[in-house]
């Protein structure tokens, strides 16, 4: 009996977790990643979590154990018409259709979605969990039966479907699939409880005097009942929630945002319940609390002088791993007598839910910075283990917090207004380590080092002793908190996100975007090609940031931003702040909303080049990279237009995604790697690129490096990998593999200077080496012509490329041409016709358009002569 409960507990428990983010993926497609859906979405599943208690702790209280059975088997039953969960479904693509006509507010549709989706069977399998326990104990000898074992069950499996999603099923199933997964086990589901249901009402045949026709006695509570437990439940089960959502936020933005991190947390989170509800006490909840403080402190100094440093991010995980095991040893301490178990995991979801609610809803809109998590802690710091103290103990407890507050504040302006002490150690080691070393010496009252901590953090949080600059804003979104910082005197303007640097502008020299927007970097060079073909196509722009962009627009060209966050129009908006919008030569328009969603809405064809730069802090959105996403950007692009990934990123490797999405939709991607940096080129080839492009290579050994890098052995030094995207991933020999990957691969060295000229030769000669190319525009500069790329001097220098390709086999190619007259002289001198799209676009565009007049002189002469009648079409009709 042990064993099927225990098995049932499991499985209801797994189900319930693995859901919400297979549901999540259905919805996020057509509801984007704005504010309301997920504020929507939590309020979703929090509601019909807390509906589900709810309706198990009733059942229990009113209805027999068969009817008890019966009800909730039947629930189940009906739960099971509604499966598998599709977006196909008809009651999704009704709401479907409502959000694509905006005919409601996004709120209501994601809540209505979510209930079209899984909202019965999600509140099924709420109810089962608690229910199984309260039937597990029905009958038994409460001191034998331990049904709150089921409980840390129930978390372990919510443990296992957290990790087993995003690593075991998400990478290797289709959505559908995951669906039919998902159903499968329900159903099996549906057995378990039948079957605990029928055990339990052979082993207890019903007597006379019993509460039912068909039930034994329940339980009776054997303890007087106690007004204020409740409220000591929802308090040691809302803290830790809180805590959960707070850690989690100032990770993900301030110290390390990594892609899943949110996984760690909330895994540590699971286990705390885990091991808290064991019935074997690894470490005593007195221990625990005495242990808290010595990580509290450390964690207090650091969130005080905002270290994000990523190494730090494992103190912050270990004080709220301590803090959440110690608040749900002492709930588990607090538990009531079996019979009344259904109400007390109705108050802890209860408080689980306010912790969320204070801390996703309510701490948005009422704080400017993250306090809501420093708030936490000192939350958690007053549940410690308490010290009986009298009503002059709780009176000092109390003065001695404000004390603290008024201590740190006066130390901060003694020495930042009144000595003028700059940023640094000494300044440090006054202001923030004398009250935190107060604070610690009252580490032994629970209540007056909460106090402590909470006046601690608020002053801090008001005064900013920490900031190196003048901070001119702070501002809080949903997505995040933005702020301004001034330097140098006020002559840099930083927008920061956490550790991230947004945009930047130098008041001397407001014009030049600067950091990755420079002239020089990646985006430059993309404007800069543009201006060489005299276009100005329209821009579309994903993610505003300071809106650097915008200073590349020329008269007359549109510039259209795709931004979610309001608070981010609003600070690039703000000419007192920044002036790149306010002072662009083209014209500028701010799109507000999901941009996946709101550039869909975009005609087809309507932009030259679309960039996309949405990413928050080191965090990506997902959704933004996918194949499906690629495809919506290609439809939006002009014929001959360019799709620029802004893909930095401290944490991934993003130019594997972006290869192999490119590769999924047919479309061959050779990726420039990094200038000198050929450790990433197996990474990128490994991804799905089809070639490997590597610039301004000026020797004999560099162009060896990469060689070394792109080719298998004997060729090179590229390392063996089982599985890759080239051949969908099917398992071939290795030898096979490795030589079909070999010869479909190319490398071409990009040749851009004086002294990579010189070196044509001897790098054509090397094994592994596909296509020279020249750069014109870069070799021009480097050759005192920038622009006069058809003067005797190039034209000399290609035509040496020319003959050392030749000598060895290669071929020669050639990017930067401007008109079809020097294109043709050039393959004259022995050049392949190979065009570069996205720098020969316009000889593409040229050829196209005049293929498209002919097609319509075609077409227009069918009508004539089917239809005589003047036709008043317009070439848009065509």
């Amino acid at each position: 009996m042990r064993a099927l409960f225990t098995l049932t507990v499991f499985l209801s428990s797994f189900l319930l977790f693995l859901v919400q983010p297979l549901v999540g993926k259905m919805v996020l497609p057509t509801f984007g990643g704005a504010p309301p859906v997920w504020t929507a979405s939590l309020v979703f599943f929090q509601t019909t979590l807390l509906l589900g208690y709810a309706y198990a702790h009733v059942s229990a209280a009113r209805l027999s154990l068969g009817r008890q059975v019966a009800l909730h088997v039947s629930l189940l039953l009906v739960a099971l018409g509604t499966l598998p969960i599709s977006a196909g479904s008809a009651g999704f693509v009704r709401v479907q259709a409502l959000a694509a006509a905006e005919a409601a507010p996004p709120a209501l549709l994601v809540m209505g979605a979510l209930a079209m989706l899984v909202g019965l069977p999600f509140f099924a399998i709420s109810g089962s969990t608690p229910l199984l326990q309260r039937w597990y104990i029905t009958g038994q000898d409460a001191a034998t039966a331990r049904p709150y074992v089921l409980y840390s069950v129930s978390n372990l499996a919510s443990l296992c479907a957290l990790l087993a999603y995003p690593f075991l099923l998400e990478p290797r199933l289709r959505l559908a699939d995951q669906s039919w997964s998902w159903a499968c086990g329900y159903v099996a589901l549906c057995a378990l409880v039948l079957g605990c249901g029928i055990l339990l009402i052979r082993k207890h045949r019903p007597s006379q005097g019993e509460i039912g026709p068909d039930s034994p006695p329940a339980p009776v509570a054997k303890e007087p009942p106690d007004g204020r437990r409740p409220l000591r439940w929802i308090a040691f089960a809302a803290v830790p929630s809180s805590l959960l959502l707070g850690v989690t936020s100032y990770l993900t933005s301030n110290v390390a945002p990594i892609p899943l991190l949110w996984v760690v947390p909330l895994a540590l989170y699971l286990l705390s319940f885990v091991l808290a509800f064991s019935p074997r006490r690894l470490v005593p909840t007195p221990l625990l609390a005495r242990l808290l403080p010595l990580l509290l402190v450390p964690v207090a100094l650091l969130l005080v002088l905002e270290q994000p440093q990523a190494e730090f991010a494992a103190l912050h995980l270990a004080v709220f791993f301590l803090a959440a095991w110690m608040c749900h040893a002492r709930l588990y301490e607090q538990r009531p007598e079996p019979a009344r178990l259904t109400a007390f995991y109705l108050w802890v979801t209860t408080g689980g839910v306010i912790g969320s609610i204070l801390t996703g809803l309510i701490a948005p809109m009422a704080f400017d910075t993250l306090l809501e998590y420093p708030l936490a802690l000192a939350a958690a710091a007053a549940l410690m283990t308490p010290r009986r103290s009298g009503t002059q103990a709780r009176r000092i407890d109390f003065l001695y917090g404000i004390a603290i507050g008024v201590v740190t504040l006066a130390l901060i302006a003694l020495t930042r207004d009144v000595l003028g002490l700059g940023a640094g150690p000494i300044r440090t080691a006054v202001t923030i380590g004398i009250p935190v070393l107060l604070c610690f010496l009252a580490s032994d009252r629970p209540a007056r080092f909460a106090l402590s901590l909470c006046a601690l953090f608020l002053v801090s949080a008001w005064a900013e002793p920490q900031l190196a600059g003048k901070l001119a804003l702070t501002e809080r979104s949903f997505f995040a908190v933005h702020r301004v910082l001034l330097t140098d005197h006020g002559r840099f303007r930083r927008l920061l996100h956490g550790t991230t640097v947004h945009g930047m502008q130098d008041t001397q020299n407001p014009e030049r975007p600067l950091t990755y927007y420079h002239p020089t970097g990646p985006v430059g060079q993309v404007f800069a090609a543009l201006a060489a073909r005299g276009q100005a196509p329209r821009v579309a722009a994903v993610g505003l940031g300071v809106g650097s962009i915008a200073a590349y627009g020329q008269p007359g060209q549109r510039v259209t931003f795709f931004e979610i966050d309001p608070a981010v129009r609003r600070i690039a908006r703000d000419a007192r702040l920044f002036t790149f919008l306010s002072k662009s030569r083209g014209d500028v328009d701010i799109v507000l909303g999901d941009a996946r969603l709101t550039l869909a809405r975009q005609p087809d064809g309507a932009f030259g080049l679309i960039v996309l730069d949405a990413f928050s802090s080191d965090a990506i959105p997902m959704h933004l990279l996918t194949r499906e996403a690629m495809a919506g950007y290609v439809a939006k692009l002009a014929p001959g237009g360019l799709l620029a990934y802004h893909i930095s990123n401290r944490y991934l490797a993003l130019e594997p995604v972006v290869a192999g999405a490119a590769a999924d939709l047919g479309l061959e991607a050779w990726v420039r790697a990094p200038e000198r940096e050929y450790g990433v080129v197996g990474r990128i080839l490994d991804g799905g690129a089809g070639g490997i492009i590597a610039p301004r290579v000026e020797t004999v050994a560099q162009a060896q490096a990469v060689v070394n890098a792109a080719r298998f052995p004997p060729r090179g030094q590229r390392s063996q990998i089982a599985l890759l995207p080239h051949n969908q991933f099917a398992r071939v020999p290795p030898a096979h593999l490795t030589s079909m990957i070999d010869r479909s691969t190319v490398v071409q060295i990009l040749l851009e200077s004086r002294h990579g000229i010189e070196n044509a030769d001897a790098i054509a000669a090397i094994d592994g080496v596909d296509l020279l190319a020249v750069g014109l525009n870069d070799l021009s500069a480097d050759l005192d012509c920038l622009g006069d790329v058809q003067n005797s001097q190039m034209r000399a220098a290609c035509r040496q490329v020319a003959a050392a390709a030749a000598r060895h086999g290669k071929l020669a190619v050639v990017g930067g041409v401007q008109d079809a007259a020097h294109y043709a002289a050039l393959l004259g001198d022995g050049f392949a016709p190979l065009i570069f799209a996205g720098i020969d676009t316009d000889i593409l565009c040229a050829g196209l358009n005049a293929r498209v007049a002919d097609w319509r002189t075609r077409l227009q002469a069918v009508r004539s002569v089917e239809n005589p009648q003047p036709d008043n079409n317009s070439d848009s009709d065509l």
